[in-house]
This record gives C-alpha cells, sequence and structure tokens, in this order.
C-alpha cells in the first residue's frame, strides 16, 4: 500500500534538522566563549547589586537584572461573546457577629415575615 497517511511515517515531532542543530551549535559556542572570558552580564549585575550601599545603585541593578530572571506575566482581557455574554452575579449575605458553630460570624436571622417568610 503506497501514499496517505501512515502510522509512524514521517519525522519525529521536536527532531532538529541539520541547519537547527548548527545554529545551536553555534550559540552554544558563543555562550561558552563569553563565560570562559569572564562573568556574564547578569552576573556582573547581580555581583554588583550585592556588594553595592548605594540604595539606588542597588534598584537600578534589580531593575536591569530583573527580566533575565523573572518572566513578565501577559496581560489578559476577559471579552464576552455575543452568543454567550459574561455574566456578573453578586451575591449579599447578612451576617450577625456572634456564631453558633464556634466561628465568629454567622448567618444572621432573617424577621418572620420578610422576603417571602411566613
Amino acid at each position: 500500500m503506497h501514499g496517505g497517511k501512515r502510522e509512524g511515517a514521517g519525522r519525529r515531532k521536536g527532531s532538529t534538522n541539520t541547519r537547527t542543530a548548527i545554529e545551536r551549535a553555534a550559540t552554544r559556542e558563543k555562550i561558552d566563549a563569553i563565560k570562559s572570558e569572564g562573568e556574564t552580564p547578569l552576573e556582573v549585575l547581580l555581583r554588583i547589586m550585592r556588594a553595592s550601599k548605594d540604595e539606588a545603585v542597588i534598584i537600578d541593578c534589580a531593575k536591569a537584572a530583573a527580566p533575565y530572571i523573572h518572566p513578565k506575566l501577559s496581560s489578559v482581557e476577559h471579552k464576552g461573546d455575543p452568543d454567550n455574554p459574561l455574566e456578573t452575579v453578586t451575591r449579599i449575605e447578612l451576617t450577625s457577629p456572634e456564631g453558633r458553630n464556634g466561628s465568629d460570624r454567622a448567618a444572621a436571622q432573617t424577621p418572620m415575615g420578610v422576603f417571602g417568610r411566613g
């Protein structure tokens, strides 16, 4: 049987081609060369930050080093779908300071005749 999609045929997902492998090797060589020459820029910033007594220098170094250590959070906007709009639910519960179950708050008792009670 020839042609069509066959189970296990083709290149495996995530495998690298020759070009990608060469680029990765070159990048590794550059990184190794930088490290063998001395400290990386991040290491310099962290060393200065830790050794400094001046608060302004510490803050500047921390700001410069932060993106390399802590990833930025992306903002997410929640939008409603026209066919299925977002719904806001608000619940108001009356409480009294004394609780029966040992907690410091409990649901307040609604007087008889209020809100449809007998």
